[in-house]
């Protein structure tokens, strides 16, 4: 199993090549209303650190069926 530390700078290698800063991303709501259906990558961060970085085809659906 990769270490923490080789986890995040593969996922912040990921984010830079996305350009995208994780601070920019959505929130997520309640009934995860603010979620497309459309597809891409996604990121859960608790309040100090990425958790974990995922793909989904549909984001609402992967996020209502318990992802």
């Amino acid at each position: 199993m990769p270490s923490s530390e080789r986890v995040s700078k593969e996922v912040s290698r990921i984010l830079r090549v996305l350009r995208t800063q994780f601070e920019d991303c959505l929130p997520l709501e309640k009934g995860y209303k603010n979620l497309s259906f459309g597809a891409g990558i996604y990121g859960l961060k608790s309040r100090t650190e990425l958790l974990y970085v995922g793909m989904a085809s549909a984001f609402r659906t992967r996020f209502q069926t318990g992802h």
